[in-house]
């Protein structure tokens, strides 16, 4: 690891513990003991550190339906895909915990985040409208409808972490799960049998985290 990546990796572990506002340059030095002149021979100030790392979480997320093999015909992928979204957005969660804050202070980082709700939007809604045809969707199951379900599920996909770091106490792998489930469970009344089946088998491999 370059120590260019060291300071990234330092900053982002110090930002998930102690938060964004307690976190000085200084302190990243002095974690990593290294000079100030070090520091900022890579990043001119903090905020550049916390804006490639927004960068690097958004560019994690844009692959995950690339690199999962799973049929994307069945709503396993749907399952699986939030499963790493919720695993990324937990590796980077102080951007979560701050995300008002963060988007104010930075154009940047504001037009990044936006650009990607809608590009996550338009993703979804090509997913479902696929499902809805492909029967894993009850065919019923209409295009308004699915928009609201995309609005609401963006939602608690963004502030899941803050209701965790407030209310659950336990291993990090349940909480991914249990709140995985909570999210994912907005679209389960509208699954056909076939495809609700998939879901319950899904969820109870996971009966151990679960429990």
């Amino acid at each position: 690891m370059t120590r260019r990546e060291r300071i990234l990796a330092k900053s982002q572990e110090l930002f998930n513990k102690n938060g964004i506002r307690k976190v000085s340059v200084r302190s990243i030095c002095d974690e990593l003991n290294i000079s100030l002149g070090n520091f900022t021979y890579y990043f001119p100030d903090k905020q550049q550190i916390i804006i490639e790392l927004y960068d690097k979480m958004i560019s994690e997320t844009e692959v995950i339906d690339k690199e999962l093999t799973l049929d994307k015909d069945r709503i396993t992928f749907f399952l699986e895909y939030h499963r790493h979204v919720f695993k990324i957005q937990n590796k980077f969660k102080f951007f979560f915990l701050n995300t008002f804050e963060l988007i104010n202070q930075s154009t940047e980082i504001r037009k990044a985040y936006l650009a990607h709700i809608e590009k996550e939007k338009r993703k979804m809604k090509k997913l479902l409208l696929e499902f809805r045809s492909n029967g894993v969707l009850k065919a019923d199951t209409d295009t308004p409808f699915l928009e609201r379900l995309i609005d609401v599920s963006l939602l608690v996909n963004s502030f899941w972490i803050i209701d965790a770091e407030l209310h659950f106490k336990g291993r990090e792998n349940k909480k991914l799960m249990r709140y995985l489930k909570l999210c994912c469970s907005l679209i389960e009344p509208h699954l056909t049998s076939k495809a609700k089946k998939e879901y319950d088998a899904y969820f109870n491999s996971y009966k151990k985290l679960l429990s």
